[in-house]
């Protein structure tokens, strides 16, 4: 099993667990197993009425039942028909001391044994040969009574959890695939014993009443399993599916019953008959009579049925077309089921997106059952005809866009992605709580401005991590400070608790105006201080140090008594307790500030957000710039949350604690080999999030002296030879091209940026360069001028002067048809 991919899913899956059941839709299970569990009894007296009951459950039943899979129907009808017998054979099932592929090959011929008779006993009831057969069914029954020992199975979950583990592939109809499918989820589930943080917080959501404690973690785990085999996968596809059948429109019954579906009704159910590829499907049709002009036809229509049942994923997106028309736009939402009520039985439900659209043709391939959209300038037009959308449940969504974000995540990338331009692209929407478009030019000056306006009122703060980062530049430490030619060492804030300061505030207030003010006051007048009064009447002067910070005199004798800090003063005002035996003085400074300075401190309504920026956070020494502040970044260890944690800071023995409106993202390059060496404990508490290379950006970036160069493509080529000699982590982004406008400027982005990349990727390797830029770009040395010293011992040197070396071209002499010649 390929555990890196393990850990990537497992901190993705933790976001996605956190989401509300609207969202994380497979949280039924918990609720319905709850109520089945409750009535489970095989020791109950009647049997047959206990196995009734447990199945009668409020929610879905999806568990068990689906389409034309009915085995608890079709159990029940055994009981009314066969009871003893029937009683026996589960009693077989449940015995662990006969092994377990006989097992199930004995229930499964018991069944098939009585189907003939049932059919005739019950003529009234379609008894579907596959309702019993199931894998799924038998899975169910066994982890009913061993909770503690089996799990939940379906065939097409596990088969995609093992492509995307990259573990041996799954044969359908195999009596192994159970026994199998156990071994590797009780490998799956040590794996998740090891994240004891996020099991505590998984114990509180299954200890809510409704709730199936799970003390064994086994639906966890299924779970878990489930959401990689269904839902996360390497980027949403788009689809294009008919509406009619070449008589009949279904339209408006697809649209008022949230589903999409295709026909080849009489083939049955894929998922019953485990279907692992087209070649399977052929043979379906073949036997249910269909017949094609040549096996190519054929080939094809078994393909898109495939795509239907197997590559189509949850979150894709489909047009539900007319013709060329399409009539409207959603995502799917469900895996492939089956049911042979619905005049198309193969389906998959829904959530529309946008309906009833008028003058939207898309022309791309055949007009045929299900097809794959794969062109930019399709995807481009599908994208912006949802943009497009206004109704009240996508501004509702908008509305929500910071809920569901993680609080720590992490962007990586190869080198160019544009990881730092992202960071400040989320930052804004998430204290916005809104989407920004970011098409062209101005979109980015929109995006860049409104950043200077958030960083300007410190609600985002920028920093980059590096080797010599310590705990007492990030969190707090004892720093000298030059006051008026005097060193003085006092403890100073990081720019970690400045913002952690910042996001704490109880009110809100225009100080930094205010403040602004008072320094000009203070500055401008002849003798450089203010005399204020204390409400007490003592007299003290306040003057302004060469750090911006306010020096305190009082008594007689002038005697300085200490510095107000700005950073202290604009606590106290937005109601932090700062200053202990200082409060008449400072609270004088705040009066004045609001009586001369228009200072004015409201109560805030609504919590701000705020965001810390650190790129390039894997070049820090994460566990010493930290310390104890790694279990504060948790969300149920914030300030406010359930479990919330406060420590003493060692230096100021201030308490301190993380808020819950403080966002954190980082940024790393996955070619730099320090990436590895990122401390787990933080990897643990922080979502990471792809940024790769996106040639198709470039589309729209045209070199005006050399129109002819094909930057998408030249940039495609060359990722596509750089992951074949190294990884695709070593790519070459696309933003080092983004902003290109003449040949100069190219010749200056190879010269400057991507070939001192490339000789650090291959080590000054130019010959392998050259395989990736070919020809134009190297040359091969003429014969070196360097004549070896003699050194008897070594005599044989023609392995060395024979030796092929190569250099880079001059890249200033570089045309246009030279980088055309990297892709053609």
């Amino acid at each position: 099993m390929n555990i890196t991919k393990l850990q990537k899913y497992w901190e993705d899956y933790k976001r996605y667990f956190e989401l509300p059941k609207s969202e994380h839709q497979e949280k039924y299970k918990w609720g319905v197993l709850n109520q089945v569990y409750s009535k489970w009894n095989w020791n109950a007296e009647d049997i047959p009425e206990m196995y009734k009951n447990a199945f009668i459950v409020e929610g879905k039943r999806n568990l068990w039942e689906s389409g034309n899979f009915y085995p608890t129907k079709h159990t029940l009808w055994m009981f009314e028909n066969f009871k003893e017998e029937t009683i026996d054979e589960f009693n077989n099932l449940f015995n662990e001391e006969i092994e377990l592929k006989e097992r199930i090959k004995n229930f499964i011929k018991f069944y098939d044994s009585k189907l003939p008779e049932l059919q005739s006993l019950v003529p009234d009831k379609k008894i579907n040969y596959h309702s019993h057969k199931d894998f799924r069914a038998i899975a169910l029954y066994l982890t009913l009574h061993y909770p503690e020992k089996y799990f939940l199975y379906k065939f097409t979950m596990f088969k995609n959890f093992s492509l995307k583990l990259e573990l041996p592939k799954v044969k359908a109809g195999d009596y192994n695939n159970l026994l199998n499918f156990l071994d590797l989820s009780n490998e799956v589930l040590d794996f998740i014993k090891k994240d004891s943080d996020f099991i505590n917080t998984y114990k509180k959501f299954t200890s809510e009443t409704e709730n199936y404690n799970d003390d064994n973690l086994h639906l966890l785990t299924q779970d878990f399993i489930y959401t990689i085999a269904s839902h996360f996968n390497e980027g949403k596809k788009y689809w294009r599916i008919g509406s009619n059948d070449g008589n009949n429109s279904y339209y408006n019954q697809m649209l008022n019953e949230n589903y999409i579906a295709i026909g080849w009704n009489e083939i049955g159910d894929l998922e019953e008959q485990e279907v692992e590829d087209r070649n399977k499907i052929q043979e379906l049709l073949t036997e249910a009579g269909y017949e094609f002009k040549d096996k190519k036809t054929c080939s094809r229509k078994a393909g898109e049925i495939y795509d239907f049942y197997s590559n189509a994923a949850i979150n894709d997106v489909f047009t539900l077309m007319d013709g060329n028309s399409v009539l409207a736009i959603g995502k799917i939402i469900t895996d492939y089921n089956f049911d042979d009520t619905k005049p198309f039985s193969h389906y998959r439900e829904v959530e529309f997106l946008k309906k009833d659209i008028s003058n939207f043709v898309i022309s791309d391939g055949p007009q045929t059952t299900f097809y794959n959209l794969s062109k930019k300038e399709t995807l481009n037009k599908i994208e912006s005809e949802l943009k497009s959308t206004t109704s009240s449940n996508t501004n509702d969504k908008m509305q929500g866009t910071s809920k569901n974000k993680a609080l720590n995540q992490i962007l990586f990338g190869a080198p160019g992605t544009g990881k730092t331009y992202s960071t400040k692209k989320i930052a804004i929407e998430l204290i916005d709580d809104k989407s920004y478009e970011d098409k062209t030019e101005k979109d980015r000056d929109v995006i860049l401005n409104r950043y200077k306006d958030l960083v300007k009122s410190n609600q985002i703060h920028f920093t980059t991590f590096h080797q010599s980062l310590s705990y007492e530049d990030f969190i707090e430490g004892i720093k000298p400070e030059n006051v008026d030619d005097q060193i003085k060492y006092e403890v100073k804030d990081g720019i970690f608790k400045q913002i952690a300061g910042y996001a704490d505030v109880k009110n809100d207030s225009n100080f930094e105006e205010a403040y602004s003010n008072l320094v000009k006051e203070i500055l401008e007048k002849d003798n450089d201080y203010l005399v204020l009064t204390t409400p007490k009447n003592k007299t003290f002067r306040v003057n302004v140090n060469s750090n911006n910070n306010l020096n305190l005199f009082t008594s007689e004798n002038i005697n300085k008594q200490g510095t107000l800090t700005k950073e202290k003063l604009f606590k106290q005002v937005n109601g932090h307790q700062e200053f202990n035996g200082w409060e008449g003085y400072v609270n004088s400074v705040i009066q004045y500030l609001k009586e001369k300075h228009n200072l004015k401190i409201n109560s805030s309504t609504a919590e701000k957000k705020y965001v810390l920026i650190i790129d390039e956070i894997n070049r820090g020494n994460v566990s010493s710039v930290f310390g104890e502040l790694i279990t504060l970044l948790e969300e149920d260890k914030r300030k406010g949350n359930r479990e919330e944690i406060e420590v003493i800071l060692p230096y100021s023995q201030d308490k301190f604690s993380v808020p819950n409106n403080l966002y954190i993202i980082g940024t790393m390059n996955t070619a730099d080999r320090s990436v590895e060496a990122l401390d787990t404990a933080l990897r643990r508490r922080f979502s990471f999030v792809e940024m790769s290379s996106k040639p198709e950006l470039l589309e729209l970036v045209s070199i005006e002296d050399a129109k002819e160069i094909n930057l998408t493509q030249m940039l495609t080529t060359i990722n596509d030879r750089i992951e074949l000699l190294i990884d695709k982590d070593h790519q070459i982004g696309h933003s080092f091209f983004i902003n290109l406008k003449k040949l100069e400027e190219l010749k200056s982005v190879f010269k400057n940026k991507i070939i001192p990349l490339l000789e650090e990727y291959f080590f000054g390797d130019f010959g392998k360069i050259g395989l990736v830029l070919g020809e134009a770009f190297i040359d091969e040395k003429k014969e070196s001028k360097a004549k070896l010293a003699k050194f008897t011992p070594y005599e044989d040197t023609s392995f060395l002067t024979e030796k092929k070396m190569y250099q880079i071209k001059n890249c200033d002499n570089l045309i246009a048809k030279d980088f055309i010649s990297i892709y053609e």
